[in-house]
């Protein structure tokens, strides 16, 4: 069963997913924090299915009240959910919404391949291949972490630059739906 997410600041409307027991928004985030994100290519078509490409330093301010980034830890218990309900299916077939070729999107949840930015090029990649997800992990290296999904490989990684531009899923607090 899907809920409803209201953001108070701009009104926009979010599809909640209950898996497990965490609620993931089941698109990605579209809140506008200024010079720090943007649409891919500066593509507001791309915006509405996508949602927005973030910096890591707009990650604070683009997080709703009582929502939060999802960790490392977060991602990986939604895949060993997915490994527990769904044996022999690959992750993104699982997740991925069907535009991005084989997704079945067996919990609702519409993970889309909505590219990667790089804010001081004004550069943009892999939009229909692969999508980019920021986690609230900071790796070795004191970065922040992030999750690369494509039909090839799902990994995590550390951005070194604060100039990397990333989707946003985020788990809602219990108390709010």
């Amino acid at each position: 069963m899907s809920l409803i997410f209201i953001d108070n600041r701009d009104g926009e409307q979010y599809r909640v997913v209950r898996v497990g027991n965490q609620l993931w928004f089941a698109e990605n985030l579209r809140y506008h924090v200024g010079e720090n994100c943007s649409a891919y290519e500066h593509n507001y078509i791309a915006y509405a299915k996508y949602g927005y490409l973030y910096s890591s330093s707009a990650l604070a301010a683009a997080c709703p009240r009582g929502c939060r980034l999802p960790t490392e830890m977060d991602f990986r218990q939604l895949f060993s959910y997915v490994g527990r309900c769904f044996k022999n299916v690959d992750l993104v077939t699982a997740l991925a919404y069907e535009s991005w070729g084989e997704g079945l999107d067996y919990l609702g949840l519409g993970f889309m391949p909505g590219g990667c930015g790089f804010k001081k090029e004004d550069e943009f990649f892999e939009i229909g291949r692969r999508g980019f997800f920021w986690t609230a992990s900071t790796g070795s290296n004191g970065f922040k972490k992030f999750l690369s999904m494509g039909a090839d490989s799902v990994r995590f990684d550390e951005s070194g630059k604060d100039i990397d531009l990333y989707s946003v899923r985020l788990i809602v607090d219990e108390g709010l739906t």
